[in-house]
């Protein structure tokens, strides 16, 4: 290990004496076993868990030999002229050359228009060929232009106007593509013919564009051109300004240097000339971002400061670097050029900024993508930074510097494959800095570096399809990689015929079903490999305090299911507004860019359920100042948020400067970041000029007027039947916990959901009452996701918004309301089967029951770190008899609307006597099921199902299997412990007269061994009365007198007409059914201290009986505190203002009047 180490120290030492002489062609290649870029010990620790090394197989591209970059030889840039042969030969085989389906033919089609037929072309080759460009010669020294050879060559200085960004590629399209037709037609004959243009039209065109540049230079620049000219497009040769992308859309250098590179013994001598000034001029004393000779502000130099090495410029503004290369050895330039070049006394390669860019190359692959292939820019790194600079990475790997057959550039692909949605043409889900997929330039790079690999090539294919359609959606944007696209694309390889996970086969098990980044605090989960799985990410964000693209959006997550995206996330750009993510609104706030970092608090994968939480207090709390900030405190605009729910602008001031160690705000403990610049000694957040895009200056003000005591989110994934076999999603929770500090009052809790484009609200199917929402979500597909939300505060309700982001979008928003602190709980379950079943049981306000599949789990709210933490079932206790009195309601069934109508919020209030047998000890329950652990502790239950038949109680063996844990929270004292609820089916009715009740009640009792007592609510026309007393005589008997029956009169020959005898029951005749509405509306509020908390009604109507739960809570205790305290505040400003108004006139009355002042102030 010493000797490795050793031998990597002097291979750096010589690597940059190397470069101090400028001799590239010589540097040497430092390696080791894993990877030639240098970790720090901590950070090597990471690749302990780097990706199997049979997902990618044999890195497909190796340097050049020496004698390959030798000068004068060409192809030089990206390949060899076998290399070069190679792409030609992919494109004219015969068995894909003009198969529809083939990427071949797809290419050649989608291409041609961009290169030997594109206008832009056809003009230019037409000008030289008619001799339009002659009066550029090449044999002027036009640094000092006169007027009569201004106004010779303006004509042609100004056809650099018709260069756009879907023309700059033609010259070298046009070059590969005629190369294929030539060779095709000489083996096909004229059949394989496909454009008019030969190679010749190709070089013309290159030569007449190479004279546009010359002369445009000429007219508008004096010299060495330093500083800006009034000339239309005369940037593109100033030497103190920084090489843009843009640059090269316009003056297609690249292009033009890859088609003299590939044609260099096609062209004339003269040919080259002219081409090869042009490109030299145009590089001439150029520089990109972290490519400059010195560090300043705005752009670092990778060799001095290479921790600021982070972001997609270093990449995309690759085709300066890749057209400086065709230079490497030339000397023979035209007169023009040689004059600038002589002046400046520069050789035409520029070597420094090949040196630079070899620098920055490098800085960039080990600064910005993670040891574990994550990346701080997220969708950037891959549609923009890999877009140009894929084709930088080759030419420097060419070069001798190892970048593909690394840990960290295999772990950027694995990161890509787990951040692909898991169907044929999912999305790539960009997070903060970018969704979507744009230019696919990416895919096909990997592909191209491992081509026999099963995980690039299931990329590859998910992005393309089996037959590569034209129309493909999967493809958004491709003029801009045109030219990528064509040198790395190629036909599906024999690896495998995956277009995601579930098709890998035997390479499958090597696929991991969970993936954590601890630097990116990004989880992605999935339920299974089936392309129908449930599958998650969750993002946290401990690198917050690295400037670039980002959201308000710590803690945001996606969710999707059988296909589908269900919950969104919106990427960086117009969605910088925390309202436009899926976060926890309290009090109308979440989080504004910049949100500072979080800690990522908990992440555990058993195999069937995946556990992560992340603290957002600090988000929540504060804010960090945007844009790269500087070394003074300074004034930007913020978002603020008015009640009517519109969003301003305003200038606010960040004068807090965030002094901190990364640690300090969240990022892993265990990490030293030494390849980050983290264990320096002057490092700090603030105040570090080395690290950062600008250096580490963070400014923070506070966000909110009250502070957050905590903000907490878990989630949890549970993989249910996760056999790669059988497509059983499971389900998804989403847990918040938060606290607000300061004077206790009523808070706001908002839970803001963004649904998919094609996602909407069943609104008749979803209904909320006192603390629990059922949400239906569909897509117009086979699937529909259930959403239940279950809050420690009353009043939970939702509604939907529409919003505009790119284009309009709709949220979901789930409102509670609660004094300081509260929990939410949201589970999501997305079925196709109208069988499968999931209930939720909320055991106590901190712990929450899920019965799935048969099983049945746990999960409790941690009272420190309020995240959420598996427990087996809770210890029984015996549950409290009911009061004496209690008042009974009525609630919507499953299938009822959010406003229910009267006929289904009747209330009415009931006396409740006394049970007629003593409660029966939970100790005697001789089975551990599921209902007799609900019946030991206080619990809400709610049941959504679809499913005729009712849902069975989980075995006992499967509540055995769960660890042993504390037992949960009891409720407070504040709330009255509900009774028993009765399982019956939810949402069905009940034939009068049928066996279904008796049976559901029979097995009910036969389960539950805590003290009980069924409401019966009759409402609506009297059936047959002899059948329906028979059931309801029935169940009296069966329940030992436990039963009440309320009577609602709803008109003529009502059930209350019907005079019932029924043994060991009591009947109560309420009239007015409307009034029992009424008093339901009333009571909905502030007035439920006397109602009891839970209840189960049997409707009966002529068409049956339909069966509903409820569930209320008491908040008697709070209301009472409340309405003292608004009382207390009232009489103290009343004798605050009296006593001001009469303290000076008391003082002069009668002492007797004035005492009496006192006593009645007193």
């Amino acid at each position: 290990m010493q000797g490795q180490l050793l031998k990597n120290s002097i291979c750096a030492v010589v690597a940059i004496l190397f470069l101090s002489t400028r001799n590239v062609s010589a540097l040497p290649v430092c390696q080791n076993d894993s990877n030639s870029l240098p970790y720090s010990s901590k950070v090597q620790a990471f690749l302990s868990s780097a990706p199997h090394p049979s997902l990618f197989g044999n890195v497909s591209v190796t340097p050049a030999p020496a004698a390959d970059l030798e000068p004068g030889v060409h192809p030089r840039i990206l390949f060899d002229i076998e290399g070069w042969f190679e792409l030609i030969g992919r494109y004219v085989d015969r068995n894909t050359y003009d198969l529809p389906s083939s990427w071949s033919r797809h290419i050649r089609v989608l291409s041609a228009t961009y290169g030997p037929d594109s206008e832009f072309l056809i003009s230019l080759a037409e000008m030289e060929r008619s001799g339009d460009t002659a009066a550029y010669t090449g044999e002027e020294n036009l640094v000092a232009i006169t007027d009569t050879q201004r106004e010779r060559l303006e004509p042609i200085a100004s056809t650099i106007l018709n260069s756009t960004e879907g023309t700059y590629q033609s010259f070298f399209l046009c070059a590969l593509w005629t190369t294929v037709q030539e060779i095709a037609v000489a083996e096909r004959g004229p059949s394989a013919s496909f454009t008019p243009r030969t190679p010749e039209d190709c070089i013309l065109a290159t030569v007449a564009w190479a004279k546009v540049l010359l002369s445009h230079r000429a007219v508008n620049c004096a010299g060495d051109c330093p500083t800006e000219s009034s000339g239309e497009r005369a940037h593109l040769w100033l030497t103190q300004r920084r090489f843009e992308v843009s640059d090269d859309w316009y003056a297609a250098s690249f292009p033009m240097a890859l088609t003299l590179d590939v044609f260099y013994d096609r062209f004339t001598a003269t040919q080259r000339r002219i081409v090869r000034s042009a490109i030299a001029l145009f590089v001439h004393k150029k520089a990109s971002w972290g490519s400059t000779i010195t560090s300043d502000k705005y752009s670092p130099n990778a060799d001095l400061h290479p921790h600021r090495i982070f972001s997609n410029w270093a990449m995309y503004h690759s085709y300066l670097y890749l057209a400086n290369l065709v230079l490497e050895g030339e000397t023979d330039y035209d007169a023009y050029a040689s004059a600038v070049l002589t002046e400046s006394e520069e050789s035409g390669f520029n070597v420094g900024l090949n040196q630079r860019f070899t620098s920055l190359i490098s800085a960039y692959m080990n600064h910005s993508i993670y040891p574990d292939g994550s990346t701080f820019e997220d969708g950037y790194t891959y549609f923009i930074a890999l877009r140009e600079g894929g084709l930088g990475l080759l030419a420097a790997h060419r070069r001798g510097l190892n970048i593909f057959d690394t840990d960290r550039f295999r772990g950027l692909i694995h990161n890509a494959a787990q951040m692909l949605e898991p169907w044929h043409c999912g999305r790539i889900i960009g997070h903060s800095s970018g969704g979507g997929v744009l230019y696919p330039a990416w895919t096909s790079l990997f592909r191209y570096v491992y081509r026999d690999g099963p995980l690039p090539q299931m990329i590859w294919r998910h992005r393309m399809g089996d037959d590569f359609k034209n129309n493909n959606p999967c493809r958004i944007q491709w003029f801009q990689d045109m030219t990528p696209m064509t040198i790395f694309g190629g036909e599906h390889g024999n690896a495998t015929r995956a277009s995601s996970p579930a098709g890998l086969g035997e390479y499958l098990k090597h696929f991991p079903l969970s993936y954590y980044s601890p630097r990116r605090g990004l989880l992605i989960a999935r339920s299974s490999e089936s392309e129908n799985a449930l599958y998650i990410h969750f993002d946290a964000r401990p690198d917050s305090f690295f400037p670039g693209h980002d959201n308000a959006d710590r803690g945001g997550f996606t969710y999707t299911a059988y296909r589908s995206t269900w919950i969104d996330d919106h990427w960086w750009k117009a969605n910088l507004d925390s309202r436009k993510h899926s976060l926890l609104h309290i009090d109308g706030l979440a989080q504004d860019e910049k949100a500072p970092s979080v800690r990522m608090i908990k992440r555990d994968d058993n195999g069937d359920e995946v556990i992560a939480a992340a603290d957002l207090t600090y988000a929540y709390n504060f804010q960090w100042a945007r844009n790269w900030p500087g070394e003074s405190p300074l004034r930007q605009y913020v978002n603020v948020y008015h009640a009517d729910g519109t969003l301003v602008r305003e200038l606010e001031w960040f004068t807090d400067a965030e002094y901190g160690h990364p640690i300090d705000f969240g990022w892993p403990s265990d990490d030293d970041g030494e390849d980050l610049g983290f264990t320096r000694a002057q490092f700090n957040t603030h105040g570090d000029p080395d690290v950062g895009f600008k250096g580490m200056w963070t400014w923070r003000k506070p966000y909110r007027m009250t502070p957050l005591s905590w903000v907490v989110r878990s989630v949890i994934l549970n993989r249910g039947n996760h056999s790669a076999n059988e497509d059983s999603p499971g389900y998804f929770i989403v847990a918040d916990s938060a606290r607000v500090s300061g004077t206790p009052m009523i808070n706001s809790f908002e839970s803001y959901l963004i649904l998919a484009e094609d996602v909407g609200v069943d609104v008749e199917n979803s209904w909320c009452e006192g603390n629990w929402c059922r949400i239906v979500l569909k897509n117009g597909g086979s699937a529909e996701t259930d959403l239940q939300v279950v809050s420690r505060g009353e009043r939970l309700s939702f509604h939907t918004e529409q919003y505009m982001s790119e284009k309009l979008y709709t949220r979901l928003v789930i409102r509670s309301e609660m004094e300081q602190e509260e929990q939410i709980w949201m589970v999501f379950h997305t079925h196709m089967s109208q069988s499968e079943r999931l209930e939720v049981d909320r055991v106590s306000w901190d712990v929450l029951k899920v019965l799935y599949d048969g099983n049945a789990r746990h999960y409790t709210m941690d009272e420190n770190s309020h995240a959420v933490v598996r427990t087996s079932t809770p210890s029984p206790s015996t549950s409290p008899s009911p009061t004496p009195s209690a008042s009974v309601s009525h609630s919507p069934s499953a299938g009822a609307s959010v406003a229910p109508s009267a006929s289904t919020s009747a209330t009415s209030s009931v006396s409740a006597r006394p049970s007629a047998q003593p409660s029966a000890s939970t100790s005697a329950s001789p089975m551990p099921s599921s209902s007799a652990s609900l019946s030991a502790s206080p619990s809400t239950h709610v049941s959504a199902s679809s499913s005729a038949s009712a849902s069975a109680s989980p075995s006992s063996s499967s509540e055995a299997s769960s660890s042993a844990s504390p037992t949960p929270s009891p409720l407070p004292s504040v709330f009255t412990p509900p009774m028993k609820p009765l399982r019956l089916r939810f949402g069905r009715p009940y034939n009068v007269g049928a066996s279904s009740l008796e049976s559901d009640l029979a097995s009910f009792l036969h389960e539950t061994t805590a003290d009980f007592q069924i409401v019966f609510k009759i409402v609506g026309r009297s059936p047959d009365g002899g059948r329906m007393m028979d059931v309801l005589s029935t169940c009296s008997d069966m329940t030992s007198g436990r039963t009440e029956i309320a009577v609602y009169d709803c008109g003529e020959d009502s059930i209350a007409d019907v005079n019932y005898e029924i043994r060991n029951c009591w009947m109560v005749h309420v009239s007015g059914a409307e009034d029992i509405c009424r008093e339901h509306q009333t009571r909905m509020g502030r007035r439920l201290m006397n109602m009891k908390p839970y209840f189960v009604a049997v409707s009966v109507d002529t068409d049956g009986l339909q069966v509903a739960q409820v569930q209320m809570r008491h908040r008697a205790r709070a209301t009472r505190r409340r309405r003292r305290s608004r009382r207390r505040r009232r009489r103290n400003r009343f004798r605050d203002r009296f006593r001001r108004r009469t303290r000076n006139s008391s003082m002069r009355r009668a002492p007797g009047r004035q005492s009496r002042r006192r006593r009645m102030l007193s």
